[in-house]
């Protein structure tokens, strides 16, 4: 036998006046109140809508770890305009929009020149490298790396190398 009786994480937290006791009937959707105790108000129902917004958003962010990165970024720019609507009214999402998109553009770069500054690290690692390995076929050789001789024809031979 059901006896369809609210949840307590679903019921109106507000106290009835006469008894004091909390009150029975179940809160609007994403509300915390029932319709008697406030529930149907402009700004209870507004709280409402922007509570299931972040609900459905983070249902999305979820499902966001098991997919490829292109499905993923498409999903929260959708999620992100739709809590952008609910949070400022749709005529001030295409500002929002607008300042979200220059914001990715600030984080691509930045992260840009993180991959940029890695990869002349890498060379500057790779030239150092290059000179050791040189000074040690030099010195197997028999030959002085310090010797003039020596240093103009290796430069005379990277130098040709580099033009070619």
């Amino acid at each position: 036998m059901s006896t369809n009786l609210p949840t307590p994480d679903r019921r109106c937290t507000a106290r009835r006046k006469q008894e004091g006791g909390r009150c029975t009937q179940w809160a609007m959707r994403g509300g915390a109140v029932c319709r008697m105790h406030g529930g149907k108000s402009p700004q209870a129902l507004r709280k409402a809508e922007q509570r299931q917004a972040i609900t459905e958003a983070a249902a999305v962010l979820g499902r966001l770890e098991r997919v490829d990165p292109t499905t993923a970024l498409d999903d929260a720019q959708a999620v992100l305009r739709q809590a952008l609507v609910v949070a400022l009214g749709a005529d001030r999402v295409e500002v929002a929009a607008d300042l979200a998109e220059r914001l990715a553009k600030v984080a691509k770069s930045a992260v840009d020149a993180g991959v940029e500054q890695r990869r002349l690290q890498i060379e500057e690692a790779q030239v150092v490298l290059f000179g050791r390995a040189l000074d040690l076929i030099l010195a197997d050789l028999g030959l002085d790396p310090g010797m003039a001789s020596v240093r103009t024809v290796v430069h005379r031979r990277l130098l040709e190398l580099e033009a070619s």
